[in-house]
């Protein structure tokens, strides 16, 4: 299940992320995406964000990206 959003793939959307960034943190806003690009780069696990949106609540979800972060070398 999910959201159309007219994605270029034709799938629908399941995982958004949404950032309310003032002036003053915009480096420490791009810190953290770049370190979310390489976790899924670097990630050890197959298809790690699709793993995440099947999480069955935002505890669930919050464990895995805890677990996660420790399974990513170098992140």
């Amino acid at each position: 299940m999910g959201l159309d959003f007219t994605a270029p793939d034709g799938d629908p959307v399941r995982l958004v992320a949404a950032y309310c960034v003032p002036d003053s943190a915009k480096n420490e806003y791009l810190r953290e995406i770049s370190g979310l690009v390489r976790m899924v780069f670097k990630s050890p696990r197959a298809d790690p964000l699709r793993q995440l949106a099947d999480q069955p609540s935002s505890e669930a979800a919050r464990d895995y990206l805890l677990g996660w972060l420790g399974a990513v070398p170098g992140v």
